[in-house]
C-alpha cells in the first residue's frame, strides 16, 4: 500500500487467502481478484462447546489456551488436523481389535497395493474412456475396434491381428475324387462335343441347332475342369511380373470437384 501497487494479479498460498484481511475495504484495490489455495472448511461437532469450556484454571499448562486456535469461525486447519487423528485413531483401533496381528482375516489389508484410481484398469482388448465432469483417473472400459487387413482377423483376446488359417483341398482322397469325377466328366463331354462335330452335317445335329450344342458342351467342358483350380495350396503373386500386372490394372481412383 505504501508504494501504491495495483493491477497486479496475486496468487496466495493458504497462509494468508483465507485472512480476513480482504473482507477490508481498504485492502481491496490492492488484492481485489486474488486467488489461492486453501484447505477444506469442515464441521466438527463438538469443539465449539469444548472450547467454551476451556479456561486457564482447568489447564494452567496448556499453551494453546486463548490462541488462534481457538477461533471456531474458521476451522480449515484445525479440520485437517481432525481429519489426520481420526485417521490415525482408526488405523490404531483396527490394529488393537486383531486378536493375532499376522494371522487374523482383519489385517489381511497393510498385505495388499493401495489403489489411486477409481476403476479398475481395462482387460485386453478394451481401451479408456473418459467420464464427462469426473476425474482422469475414473473411466470407462469400451471395445477397441481396430479393422484387421484382408488377410488377418482378431485373435482371441481381441488384441493383435493374426493371419488367417488358410483351408484349401489337398491331394487326399477327397480331392482325388474330385479330380477324378473333374476329368472324366470333362472327358465324357469333350467326346460327345467330338461326335457332334463329326456329325455336324447330319439332319439330327443340325436340327438341335449345332452351334448352340457346340457352346453348350465348351462351357460344360470347362465347368468341369475349373474344379481342378480349387486342389492344392493356393499360391500367392510373388513375382515381380505378377506384382507389376496387378498394380497396373488396379484402376486410379478419379476426384471430382
Amino acid at each position: 500500500m505504501e508504494q501504491n501497487l495495483t493491477g497486479i494479479q496475486w496468487v496466495a498460498s493458504e497462509a494468508w487467502v483465507t485472512a480476513s484481511v480482504f473482507t477490508e475495504s481498504k485492502y481491496y484495490p490492492l488484492l481485489g481478484g486474488t486467488i489461492g489455495f486453501g484447505i477444506r472448511q469442515g464441521h466438527i461437532p463438538g469443539l465449539q462447546e469444548y472450547l467454551m469450556m476451556v479456561n486457564p484454571q482447568k489447564y494452567p499448562s496448556n499453551p494453546l489456551q486463548h490462541s488462534a486456535y481457538m477461533n471456531t469461525s474458521n476451522t480449515r486447519i484445525t479440520y485437517n488436523v481432525y481429519k489426520g487423528v481420526y485417521a490415525i485413531a482408526h488405523s490404531l483401533h483396527n490394529l488393537m481389535s486383531c486378536r493375532s496381528f499376522l494371522t487374523s482375516d482383519c489385517c489381511v489389508f497393510g498385505k495388499q497395493v493401495p489403489v489411486s484410481v477409481c476403476s479398475d484398469s481395462c482387460t485386453p482388448g478394451f481401451r479408456k474412456a473418459v467420464r464427462n465432469g469426473e476425474p482422469l483417473c475414473c473411466f470407462d472400459c469400451v471395445p477397441y475396434c481396430m479393422a484387421c487387413p484382408d488377410d488377418y482377423w482378431s485373435n482371441v483376446d481381441g488384441t493383435a491381428c493374426i493371419p488367417k488359417v488358410v483351408e484349401f483341398l489337398s491331394h487326399d482322397a477327397m480331392g482325388v475324387i474330385l479330380t477324378v469325377i473333374a476329368v472324366v466328366g470333362a472327358c465324357v463331354t469333350l467326346s460327345v462335343f467330338t461326335v457332334f462335330l463329326y456329325h455336324r452335317n447330319t439332319p439330327i445335329v443340325r436340327i438341335n441347332n449345332s452351334e448352340l450344342s457346340f457352346f453348350v458342351l465348351f462351357s460344360l467342358t470347362l465347368c468341369f475342369l475349373c474344379a481342378l483350380i480349387f486342389i492344392g495350396e493356393p499360391t500367392s503373386c510373388q513375382t515381380v511380373d505378377c506384382i507389376y500386372k496387378v498394380r497396373y490394372i488396379t484402376p486410379t481412383p478419379t476426384v471430382h470437384f
